[in-house]
């Protein structure tokens, strides 16, 4: 039992890092903070969507595709499928294996106001 408590404090304290690294915008850092947890636990969906979030933002957009991947594949779940959406984004939500549900979106492409407008059926702004 005693086992047990110490690798829920492990990664507990794994994950607080990687999240304040996160947080601080620390993104290198976290996303080598990210691989260190799932090098130890690779089924970890919400680790994965994570890095997924922060390879996005450093434009490692294959590999953030490929980690979204692999965040299902550990058990996360489709809320929205990942698909281009009319605003311009790639877009869609999953939800972890405890129901939270994450959101990632990446530009594809620009967007102007009279399509959005088309699309909605409203005047343009």
């Amino acid at each position: 039992m005693d086992t047990e408590v110490s690798l829920t404090a492990t990664a507990d304290a794994m994950m607080r890092e990687a999240a304040q690294l996160h947080r601080q915008n620390r993104v290198p850092e976290a996303i080598d903070a990210y691989r260190r947890v799932l090098a130890r636990w690779p089924r970890h969906a919400e680790s994965w969507f994570n890095l997924a979030v922060l390879q996005r933002q450093a434009h490692r957009f294959d590999e953030a595709l490929e980690s979204y991947q692999r965040a299902l594949d550990a058990g996360a779940s489709v809320v929205v499928p990942l698909e281009d959406q009319f605003w311009g984004d790639r877009y869609g939500v999953l939800a972890d294996p405890f129901g939270h549900h994450w959101s990632l979106g990446q530009p594809v492409r620009e967007v102007s106001a009279d399509e959005i407008a088309a699309f909605t059926g409203q005047q343009p702004g």
